[in-house]
C-alpha cells in the first residue's frame, strides 16, 4: 500500500487538513472466456480516493443477524443485487442516529 501511495500521490489534492484514503480493492478474472468455474489468471487491483476527514466522531452500528458476506449473508454471488438487502438496515440504522453500519461476521470485523 505504501508503495501504491508513493506512485499516485501526485494525484492527491494538497490541503492543509489531515485526510484519508478510502482504497477498494478489486479481484477480477482475466481469463479469455465467460463462464462460470475456477479462473486460470486473475487481477487484483485497487482504486485509491483521497478524502478530508471530518472533525467529529462516528458512531457505527454493529451488525446483528444481518450478515453482509459469504458464509452467512449473499456475498458468495456476484450480481448487482448483492447489497441491496442490507440497504433497510443501513436506513434503520441511519434513523436512529447511526452513521454507518460496522458490519460483523461471527463477531469478527
Amino acid at each position: 500500500m505504501k508503495h501504491l501511495i508513493a506512485i499516485d500521490e501526485g494525484w492527491f489534492p494538497n490541503c492543509d487538513e489531515p485526510g484519508q484514503i478510502y482504497t477498494r480493492f478489486c479481484h477480477i478474472s482475466t481469463d479469455k472466456t465467460l463462464g462460470v468455474r475456477t479462473p486460470s489468471s486473475t487481477k487484483l487491483y485497487a482504486i485509491l480516493n483521497p478524502t478530508l476527514l471530518k472533525n467529529r466522531n462516528l458512531t457505527v452500528k454493529c451488525s446483528d443477524h444481518v450478515h453482509k458476506n459469504w458464509p452467512l449473508g449473499h456475498g458468495q454471488f456476484t450480481v448487482s443485487g448483492n447489497l441491496g438487502p442490507l440497504v433497510p438496515y443501513v436506513s434503520e440504522a441511519k434513523r436512529n442516529g447511526f452513521d454507518d453500519v460496522l458490519w460483523l461476521l461471527d463477531d469478527f470485523v
